[in-house]
């Protein structure tokens, strides 16, 4: 019986009201483009996954680029 009351005690003045901690990364990867656009696309879906190189994760509008392109290209010809 004492040893009960004793442990009974002892979780009073143990128990803890909260906990901090804090939660780091185990990798970072920065995502840099070229050519500036506005973004159409973000895969939020793969945020905790795996992904390999052949996976799209941003995609963006380039169609003002590509016209500015086309005409320094018929420009140079």
């Amino acid at each position: 019986m004492k040893q009960i009351i004793t442990f009974l005690l002892f979780l009073t003045f143990v128990k803890g009201d909260y906990y901090m901690g804090q939660v780091e990364p185990y990798q970072t990867h920065s995502v840099s483009s070229e050519v500036g656009g506005v973004v159409q696309k973000i895969a939020i879906e793969k945020e905790f996954s795996y992904i390999n190189h052949s996976v799209v994760i941003v995609q963006l509008d380039t169609s003002s680029e590509d016209i500015t392109i086309s005409s320094l290209s018929d420009k140079v010809n």
